[in-house]
């Protein structure tokens, strides 16, 4: 039993999502700004919400009036580009398991291209068993609002935080996504203003996680883990991995 601490890491977005890429667990990345982030220029706070476009080889330059995240479920991407990457950072990879119910830590360490720049992050939290993040179901009961940074320097780092109160939450081979969006509180000073990510101070972290235990099957003499059974469907015997909770622990069967 131990918590997982996710670090967003710079890397390219890559099919099938396309979306902003984390680290579980680990050391830190290397002190680093991402490429993607928002380029918030002095656009007036009529229009201040940034969507994501997280893990795209540039910075995003499109505002908008109404927040993405608060109406749209997390949204695949369809390249590595600032109008094209997936809205989302995703797990690298499924998980099966169960987290207890408690905080998780958001901190996302922020950095400008020019001062001065006031906002902050917004997020929701998802499961998918999809890679592209299709079929998701909200784990957050609501957006969560960072605290708002004034960014008055391009040399320091300024956390936008917010602790999730969340339920016990029980994963059958899911991802864990993130929708992240940028809204600007105050108007920026200089065409050049930005918001990205300093990636060595960014953290995700989780509560208590307990992995399902998968039981083993004896083959040859040899104990291993049963791949797969089948099932017939449609006149065609094809295979599932299937698991079930006894006695509060998570096996495969």
């Amino acid at each position: 039993m131990a918590t997982k601490t996710f670090h967003i890491i710079g890397d390219a977005a890559v099919s099938p999502g396309w979306f902003g890429n984390l680290q579980d667990g680990g050391s830190a990345p290397g002190a680093a700004l991402s490429a993607y982030g928002w380029t918030v220029a002095k656009t007036a706070v009529t229009t201040p919400y940034w969507r994501g476009r997280l893990g795209a080889t540039a910075r995003s330059t499109v505002a908008q009036a109404a927040s993405w995240i608060d109406s749209n479920n997390p949204t695949a991407g369809s390249g590595s580009g600032n109008t094209t990457a997936g809205d989302c950072f995703i797990s690298p990879t499924k998980y099966f398991g169960d987290f207890a119910a408690g905080n998780w830590p958001f901190i996302f360490g922020m950095r400008t291209g020019a001062a001065t720049v006031v906002g902050r992050i917004r997020c929701r939290v998802y499961a998918s068993v999809n890679a592209n993040g299709s079929s998701a179901r909200l784990l957050s009961s609501s957006t969560l609002v960072g605290t708002p940074v004034t960014m008055n320097s391009t040399s320091a780092t300024f956390s936008s935080t917010v602790t999730w109160s969340a339920p016990a939450i029980t994963l059958v081979g899911e991802y864990l996504l993130f929708q992240v969006e940028w809204q600007e509180t105050t108007a920026g000073t200089s065409n050049s203003c930005s918001a990205q990510f300093y990636q060595s101070a960014c953290t995700i972290t989780t509560t208590d996680f307990v992995p399902a235990k998968l039981t083993k099957v004896k083959h040859a003499g040899v104990w291993k883990l049963p791949t797969a059974i089948y099932a017939k469907n449609a006149g065609t015997w094809k295979t599932a991995t299937m698991f079930v909770k006894d006695g509060g622990v998570w096996k495969q069967v």
